[in-house]
């Protein structure tokens, strides 16, 4: 995470920082982008840099940490407003307003397409991380489903969850920058929701 001495920062020059990184990570991926492309593209000298953050990484993480938190801002809600209804009824709900995200930041779906693209071992490290978290959302719904007798007892919930959040996640991001129409997004969606549903509800 970055340093205090960038948070004491005045919130222009930190915008200014963060929105040139992202930048300079969405042009040449995280593999590819050095902290000398980052402090140019702010405009900041180098000493200035290591002054806010160890590395690279940590600005990355920032990145990542603020698109995980805008999307938070989509499906929240929504998890909050029907979290007594069945996992299943609200699922393609979820992926529209998903999928609304992408459209609406598409700087951060780009930074995320990078993040899981990425073959540096400190990203594909936090990629595992980002993943056990992102997959506790599902497996919470799908657990309570489960004692409900809205889903079968011999079914893994955990295998289930990961395939839900692959979907809300990775797969939509490869279809979104792939350039699938939406009408091949949702049947994608559908597919998906339907071969889970029927091979795991009662």
């Amino acid at each position: 995470m970055p340093k205090k001495t960038f948070f004491n920062l005045p919130k222009e020059k930190r915008e200014r920082i963060t929105n040139a990184a992202l930048a300079i990570f969405n042009e040449k991926g995280y593999d590819h982008t050095s902290i000398n492309d980052i402090v140019r593209a702010a405009e900041i000298p180098r000493g200035s840099f290591y002054q806010y953050f160890e590395s690279k990484f940590d600005v990355f993480f920032l990145l990542v940490k603020e698109a995980q938190k805008k999307k938070l801002e989509y499906l929240g809600p929504l998890l909050e407003k029907r979290k007594d209804e069945p996992f299943f009824d609200i699922l393609m709900d979820a992926f529209s307003l998903a999928l609304q995200y992408l459209r609406d930041y598409p700087e951060y779906a780009l930074l995320g397409r990078h993040m899981y693209h990425a073959g540096a071992e400190e990203v594909l490290r936090m990629v595992e991380r980002l993943d056990e978290e992102g997959v506790k959302n599902p497996l919470y719904f799908l657990k309570r489903d489960q004692e409900k007798g809205h889903i079968r007892d011999d079914i893994d919930i955990r295998v289930l969850a990961r395939m839900i959040y692959a979907l809300l996640g990775p797969e939509l991001l490869d279809a979104f920058h792939r350039g699938a129409s939406d009408e091949e997004l949702y049947h994608l969606a559908k597919n998906h929701i339907d071969i889970l549903k029927q091979g795991a509800a009662t």
